[in-house]
C-alpha cells in the first residue's frame, strides 16, 4: 500500500493487485450533498452528470467514449459525504484515465448550454422518483429525522432549488470544491505504485490548491418529538419503524451496530423475522437499514403489516425486540452467523479492483483514515456479546427514538380483507 500527498493537497492511495490485467481508478471528492449551499440543495448532483459534459479539450461525453474504446467502463455516484468518479479499465490504460480525471477537475468547460441540458436530465431523474414510494418514504423521513441539518434532504436536493441555479453559481462551486486538496485518488490493480505515483505527479502535480469552503456543522438540533410521525406514501401496505441516532462512521461502536444489523434483519431467520411474522404473524415482512455517515447516523427497524394490525401493536412489538438485547446477551451462534455473514460479504467485495478501491475511498474519506479500511475485518471479528448488548442500552432508549407509522395513500379492501380472514385461520 502506497500513500502519497502531493504538494498541492491531492491524496494518493495506490494498492497494487496484479491477479488481472485491470485497474480501477476513482477519485473521491470532498463534496456531497451535506455541502450543498443553502438554497441550492441539489448541486454536488448536479455537478456528477456536469462533469462528463467536457472541457477545453475534450467534448461533452468524450470521457466516457474515450474510456469505453478502450474496453473500460466509468461512472459516478453523489451521496451525501462525497462524489465519486471511477473507472475501470486495462491496466495498460492507467494514463489515460488520469489525464481525463485531471482535465476535467482543473479545466471543465461550464457553460449556460452544459447547465440548461444537465438540469433538464436531472430534472427528468426527479420525474422518475415521483412514483418509488421508498424514495417518497425516505424524502419524508429525513426531513423528520435531519430537521435545518445538511442529511435532511436526499442528495437530488430540491427541484425549486434546481431550477434557480445560476451559472456563477456553478462557477463558484467549482472553484470552491473541485480541487486536488478536497480530494484523493485511489488506484488499485494490476500497477507498480512508483510508475503510477510518477503519473500523478505528471497529470495533477501542476494544479494549485484551492481555498475550499467550510465543511458546515453537522451536529443536530435539540428535538423533544418522537412520534410517532405519521407518513403517507404509495405502498400495499403499511410499515412501522422506529429510528434511532447512533454514532458518525469513524466510531468504535459501528463495528458492533453493523453487526447487530445482522442479527436483527438479515434473512428469515434474524430474529425480527423470526417474531414478529412466523411467531406472532404481526408482519408480512421485516425491513431495517443502518445509514454510516461522516455525521450522525440512523438505525433504523420495522415491519410491513396487514391493514387489519394496528400500527401501534407492531411499535411496541418493535421495542419489546429491541428491548430483549438490553437485558439478555444474544446466542453463540447468533453472533458467529452475523459476523460470518458480515466477513464473508466484506471478503467478497475484495477480490475485485473496484471493491478494494471503494474500501479505501470509504475509509479516507468518510471515515477519515484509510488504515481503517485495513482494520475493518478485524474490527467485525473483535465484536462479541457485551458489545452487542452495550450498544443496544446505550442507543435503544426512548429518548433517542423516532417513531414511524406509514399508510397506504390509497386503501385496498380486498388486502383489508385478506389480512381480516388471515386472522381468523
Amino acid at each position: 500500500m502506497t500513500a502519497h500527498v502531493l504538494e498541492n493537497g491531492l491524496q494518493v492511495l495506490i494498492l497494487e493487485k496484479r491477479t488481472v490485467p485491470v485497474v480501477a481508478v476513482q477519485v473521491w471528492y470532498r463534496v456531497g450533498s451535506r455541502h450543498d449551499p443553502e438554497e441550492r440543495r441539489g448541486i454536488a448532483h448536479l455537478f456528477e452528470h456536469m462533469m462528463f459534459r467536457g472541457s477545453e479539450k475534450y467534448g461533452p461525453e468524450e470521457h466516457a467514449r474515450l474510456i469505453n474504446d478502450v474496453g473500460g467502463s466509468s461512472n459516478a455516484y453523489t451521496f451525501f459525504d462525497m462524489t465519486v468518479y471511477h473507472e475501470r479499465l486495462p491496466s495498460s490504460e492507467l494514463e489515460l484515465a488520469l489525464e481525463l480525471e485531471a482535465d476535467r477537475m482543473d479545466r471543465l468547460a461550464l457553460t449556460q448550454e452544459t447547465l440548461d441540458t444537465e438540469r433538464e436530465v436531472v430534472k427528468e431523474e426527479f420525474r422518475g422518483y415521483a412514483d418509488d414510494p421508498f424514495f417518497e418514504v425516505l424524502s419524508q423521513a429525513l426531513e423528520i429525522l435531519y430537521p435545518n441539518h445538511p442529511y435532511g434532504l436526499t442528495p437530488l436536493g430540491r427541484m425549486a432549488d434546481l431550477e434557480a441555479l445560476s451559472l456563477d453559481d456553478c462557477q463558484a462551486f467549482y472553484e470552491s470544491r473541485y480541487a486536488p486538496n478536497n480530494a484523493v485518488l485511489v488506484i488499485v490493480g494490476d500497477t507498480d505504485a512508483a510508475n503510477a505515483l510518477t503519473l500523478c505527479e505528471k497529470h495533477f502535480g501542476g494544479m494549485t490548491s484551492n481555498r475550499t469552503a467550510s465543511p458546515g456543522d453537522l451536529a443536530l438540533e435539540p428535538r423533544e418529538e418522537i412520534g410517532p410521525h405519521k407518513l403517507r406514501a404509495a405502498i400495499p401496505v403499511r410499515a412501522t419503524a422506529l429510528a434511532f441516532y447512533v454514532p458518525e462512521a469513524n466510531h468504535a461502536d459501528t463495528a458492533p451496530l453493523r453487526v447487530l444489523a445482522h442479527i436483527l434483519w438479515d434473512g428469515e431467520s434474524s430474529r425480527l423475522h423470526t417474531r414478529l411474522v412466523r411467531d406472532r404473524e404481526l408482519a408480512v415482512a421485516v425491513l431495517g437499514h443502518h445509514q454510516v455517515v461522516q455525521g450522525p447516523g440512523v438505525f433504523a427497524c420495522g415491519a410491513a403489516h396487514l391493514p387489519n394490525i394496528s400500527s401501534r401493536k407492531v411499535a411496541r412489538a418493535l421495542v419489546q425486540e429491541l428491548g430483549r438485547l438490553k437485558k439478555e446477551d444474544v446466542t453463540d451462534g447468533e453472533l458467529e452467523k452475523a459476523r460470518k455473514q458480515l466477513l464473508a460479504a466484506k471478503v467478497f467485495e475484495r477480490y475485485t479492483a473496484e471493491g478494494l478501491a471503494d474500501g479505501l475511498g470509504f475509509a479516507e474519506v468518510v471515515e477519515g483514515d484509510y488504515r481503517c479500511f485495513e482494520d475493518e475485518l478485524d474490527d467485525f471479528r473483535r465484536v462479541n456479546k457485551a458489545d452487542i448488548r452495550r450498544v443496544a442500552n446505550e442507543y435503544f432508549t426512548d429518548a433517542n427514538r423516532v417513531v414511524f407509522f406509514v399508510r397506504p395513500k390509497r386503501s385496498n379492501p380486498l388486502i383489508w380483507l385478506y389480512g381480516v380472514i388471515r386472522s381468523l385461520f
